[in-house]
């Protein structure tokens, strides 16, 4: 029984303290709000401005490479050629692997 008088006593005397490093505590772990879910979006946020540059420029460069199909019939030819491997009915293409 004396020992409950005794943190009594402790928490009679300290209870600004205690009410301030309770408050500290229910901030940085336990509020929806925290302090480490903050730094975690942050993180997020971070990440999703990086890939939103990126993403920016490839549509810069796509927006280019349909300027440039746009631009007539040869364009179009020079892709499918190029890039799809077509072909007209008499020709016969030769694929020639560089990597080695």
């Amino acid at each position: 029984m004396e020992k409950f008088k005794k943190l009594w006593l402790i928490i009679k005397d300290y209870k600004f303290l205690i009410t301030i490093i309770a408050f500290i505590l229910w901030i940085v772990f336990f509020d929806s709000n925290s302090l480490i879910n903050s730094m975690k979006n942050s993180k997020k946020i971070e990440d999703l401005n990086i890939k939103m540059s990126s993403m920016q420029i490839q549509i810069k460069e796509l927006q280019q490479k349909n300027d440039e199909l746009s631009s007539g019939k040869d364009a179009v030819e020079k892709y499918a050629r190029e890039n799809l491997l077509m072909k007209e009915k008499n020709e016969d293409v030769f694929i020639v692997d560089d990597n080695k």
